[in-house]
């Protein structure tokens, strides 16, 4: 379980699958939350980018401009 490994403050869902989001937000948190120590999950938010299916785009795009700049 990524939650109780890595115990993030956040896990942000990007890409094309927040397109999706309506038909699996409410089980992916439900299991997450049976899953997870129950400190590590009250510790950690879920969210979603508002960037869409462009997200990985627009990063590597930020990536390149930073070492080029």
């Amino acid at each position: 379980n990524i939650i109780n490994t890595f115990n993030p403050e956040l896990i942000l869902i990007g890409g094309g699958i927040v397109q999706g989001r309506e038909f699996f937000e409410d089980i992916m948190r439900e299991t997450a939350k049976k899953r997870a120590f129950e400190s590590a999950f009250n510790a950690c938010s879920i969210a979603f980018s508002e960037l869409g299916p462009n997200a990985t785009l627009i990063g590597a795009a930020n990536l390149v401009m930073d070492e080029v700049l």
